[in-house]
């Protein structure tokens, strides 16, 4: 069973570094099959989960027949015969109980390292754990909110605290947040006291409209499909954050940092909590090899955003400075890592600009937010007469792999963010320059140290195998989410929504099939 090691924040791209007042939530859970459905109806989120389930017989239906339509799509994707599921989720006929159990998150149950490795099609199950207000006692009065937070669920989740409803999603490849300031409020809990967090999942091993990637729809892996993965597999946690705050780049802020010709990174900074009017302005300061070189300031007017245009040409007195350090391995007349004093990212030299975000009052000066991310300039061309593609104006070859995110023990969830840092680098000691993450859109950490060690992903959403409105309505929502997730990473070379005809059966026959596909393209660009 792999250890506990997900302490570290889960969005280094995007770190809070005066006001980082969070807590991993990761551990151990009450967890318990819900296989009637009689959670809701029984007031396990007001009361708590039950220490058992007593089922009856009558629930009990063969996979066999539930599988029918999936087998032959088994067939024709894996280009294999048609063959039935392997396993059938009988019990025998006689009633018996599901205990509730203990789960380590952020690992699905389906995973030896949950601590359960349960591969049984258990449709509805919930989580449940203790927490409290983490904010301190000035965070609190000075408004501060605080959220909880979820890397990924699959595929729907609901949530409570101590039995009130709090929010809810559905996309099990995307984050979400949940404000749960006012049901801590509404408990009337005094600081430090423990709340009851409950969770209800939904996760359809029959659902073929809805997105799974490689994840097969029985409970057994087959063919070319591997285990499915239900419920909490990415890291969820507590925060504080500043009632009117900095936005990341699911709520707008977009860092544009493909205009080598000119130099200038093109930037939208968004905010949250604001009211237009109000008095703030938003400063933005820009380093190199920790020179800060570049100081801009804005205020908000008429918008919850502003629009910077930045010039990221390092000044020739810092550049001298620099002879010994970075310019060692990157050269300034190395045209692939350098162009009149703009530092270029490449795999070669994933040179990066960092980044600081501040969001101040106007009126008091007080700084309400501040936050560090950062940026690499790089260009992507592949319109050239010649047919070559071109990283910053050079013709450049991707030696990628087909990278599928699973891991023996854990699932899509990686053993720890170490070992996605790993990934990368054991792949490039092999001669590769990136890959193409099939059919899963990863850890947000894959892509901070692909960035970081210069490596190149192709970004892609997990495909459903069947096409109606249903399908067309859940993926079009969480592709938006999964490339304004990642859209500021310079690592992302392409957005891959579609692998072959996966979704879209007779795509030659059906003209609802090829617009929709012309529509994911027209809205990812």
């Amino acid at each position: 069973m792999s250890s506990i090691s997900y302490l570290a924040y889960p969005r280094p791209d995007f770190v809070r570094p005066n006001n980082q007042n969070w807590k991993s939530l990761n551990g151990q859970w009450d967890f318990v099959f819900d296989d009637e459905n009689v959670g809701l109806c029984k007031g396990w989120h007001l009361d708590g989960l039950p220490e058992e389930v007593f089922l009856h017989d009558a629930h009990v239906i063969s996979l066999k027949s539930q599988h029918a339509e999936a087998d032959k799509i088994t067939g024709q994707i894996g280009d294999q015969p048609e063959t039935c599921g392997k396993t059938d989720d009988a019990r025998g006929s006689e009633a018996k109980t599901d205990p509730k159990r203990r789960i380590t998150v952020p690992y699905v149950f389906q995973s030896p390292a949950s601590g359960i490795h349960d591969r049984g099609a258990h449709e509805v199950f919930w989580y449940e754990r203790l927490i409290s207000d983490i904010r301190s006692a000035e965070e609190a009065t000075n408004g501060h909110r605080l959220l909880l937070r979820f890397g990924a669920v699959d595929y729907e989740a609901t949530v409570w605290v101590n039995g009130l409803y709090v929010g809810e999603h559905c996309g099990g490849h995307v984050p979400f947040d949940v404000d749960i300031t006012d049901a801590i409020k509404a408990s009337r809990a005094s600081r430090g006291q423990e709340l009851r967090l409950t969770i209800r999942v939904r996760d359809s091993p029959h659902d073929l409209a809805q997105p799974r990637g490689k994840q097969y729809w029985g409970p057994e892996p087959e063919n070319i499909f591997y285990t499915p993965s239900s419920g909490i597999w990415q890291t969820v946690w507590l925060e504080s954050v500043p009632r009117v705050r900095l936005a990341d780049s699911r709520h707008g802020t977009v860092l544009r940092s493909n205009d080598i010709d000119t130099g200038i990174l093109h930037a939208k900074i968004s905010t949250l909590g604001q009211t237009v009017g109000q008095g703030y302005r938003i400063e933005l300061e820009v380093s190199f090899a920790e020179h800060s070189f570049r100081n801009k300031m804005e205020e908000l007017s008429e918008s919850n955003y502003v629009n910077f245009d930045i010039d990221l040409h390092v000044p020739q007195e810092i550049l001298g400075s620099l002879r010994n350090g970075p310019l060692k391995d990157a050269p300034l007349d190395d045209r692939r890592a350098w162009r009149d004093g703009l530092a270029l990212w490449s795999p070669e030299h994933p040179q990066l600009y960092d980044i600081i975000l501040k969001l101040v009052n106007v009126q008091t000066g007080e700084l309400l937010d501040e936050v560090h991310t950062y940026t690499g300039m790089r260009s992507l061309n592949w319109n050239n007469k010649d047919g070559s593609f071109r990283l910053n104006d050079h013709p450049y070859f991707q030696a990628l792999v087909l990278d599928q995110g699973f891991w023996p023990d854990t699932g899509i969830t990686p053993p720890s963010p170490e070992s996605l840092k790993d990934d990368i680098i054991l792949s490039k000691s092999m001669g590769f320059n990136g890959c193409r993450k099939h059919q899963k859109v990863e850890d947000p950490i894959f892509l901070y140290w692909a960035d970081k060690l210069g490596y190149i992903v192709w970004g892609e959403m997990a495909n459903a195998y069947k096409f109606d409105d249903e399908y067309v309505s859940r993926f079009n929502q969480e592709w938006t989410d999964a490339v304004k997730r990642d859209i500021n990473h310079p690592c992302i070379f392409a957005w891959t929504p579609v692998n072959e005809s996966w979704g879209y059966p007779s795509l030659k026959d059906s003209v609802e099939k090829r617009i929709h596909i012309r529509s994911l393209y027209y809205m990812t660009k």
